[in-house]
């Protein structure tokens, strides 16, 4: 944040570390293995409306849209109010891809509730070459926004011999630089 300027989101998976990860992240990620964790979402939920803290809450594996809205209602009966849903895939591939892009999930969420629905095209893929086409079907379903992954254009796929983290999915910096362009031009 110091460096960048940029709000940092970081996951919490423990409801014992929702104040010890609450003093670094701007916005507390509960991920989509810990969407139905009522301990953690209460947890996560009382932190954020005493630190005015944001949550992105990622969907589950295979959600129901009632399990995603009960998921939200969880954090803001806590007091929460900066609560963002984003869909992240489901957990039915073929194969070719991660998980399964649920765009049309999105247009669902967005009919069901006032909160900002974001897609998540880089951990829905797993692979940088469908990064912006999937982007592209999350905004036609009328997604708020987009997760997307960005490593340097540099980016070595090992550093120190340690396999960089979602390497696969992630678009290079100036290749998310002309998408992004291309987006705004279509606006």
């Amino acid at each position: 944040r110091e460096l960048t300027g940029l709000p940092i989101v970081t996951e919490v998976m423990d409801p014992r570390l929702v104040e010890l990860v609450g003093q670094y992240a701007d916005v507390l990620q509960i991920g989509a293995r810990n969407m139905q964790n009522f301990p953690l979402l209460r947890e996560v939920g009382k932190y954020a409306a005493q630190h005015n803290k944001g949550i992105l809450l990622k969907t589950g594996l295979m959600p129901k849209l009632k399990e995603v809205l009960c998921a939200a209602e969880y954090l803001a009966h806590e007091g929460a109010e900066k609560i963002i849903i984003c869909e992240r895939g489901i957990s039915l591939t073929t194969g070719d891809t991660r998980n399964t892009p649920h765009p049309s999930f999105v247009r669902e969420l967005r009919q069901a509730t006032f909160l900002p629905i974001i897609g998540d095209p880089s951990h829905s893929t797993g692979d940088r070459e469908l990064v912006e086409h999937t982007s592209d079907m999350y905004l036609a379903a009328k997604a708020n926004g987009l997760l997307i992954d960005v490593i340097r254009d540099d980016e070595p796929d090992v550093i120190d011999g340690h396999p960089v983290c979602d390497y696969k999915q992630g678009l290079p910096a100036s290749r998310f630089k002309a998408y992004l362009k291309s987006l705004r031009k279509e606006k």
